[in-house]
């Protein structure tokens, strides 16, 4: 509405508009690369029986991550689902059973986003 002393008051058309946020965007962390068991290999139980899982993953934005080590005997049902782990770090030693194949997974997770990685797998003797 405009208006001047003493003339007319004019009142215009309305109009709206769109204040966009900040901008912050949120990029997914990579998907976890194997570290150990090393995929396609053989090894051996560690002295106390256990066998040490590693890997890596990283985050763009440097969001904190969280991670889901999964671990079966087969392969015919994803995801994977005989052991699951929550974990904070990107290790955790499990107790398993030698003779066998094992695959595994990893899934990274930052507050927004969640990546699945490879099934990879090992011989345990």
């Amino acid at each position: 509405t405009s208006s001047h002393t003493g003339s007319k008051s004019i009142i215009s058309a309305s109009w709206k508009f769109y204040v966009p946020g900040d901008g912050k965007t949120n990029q997914a962390p990579s998907a976890a690369k194997a570290i150990y068991p090393v995929p396609g290999s053989t090894i051996f139980l560690n002295t106390t029986g256990d066998v040490a899982f590693e890997w890596t993953s990283e985050d763009p934005d440097k969001d904190v991550l969280s991670y889901t080590l999964r671990i079966d005997t087969v392969t015919t049902r994803l995801p994977l689902a005989s052991n699951s782990f929550d974990v904070k770090s990107p290790r955790k030693e499990v107790k398993l059973t030698v003779g066998k194949i094992y695959y595994w997974s990893v899934i990274s997770k930052d507050a927004s986003s969640t990546v699945t990685s490879d099934v990879f797998s090992f011989k345990l003797k």
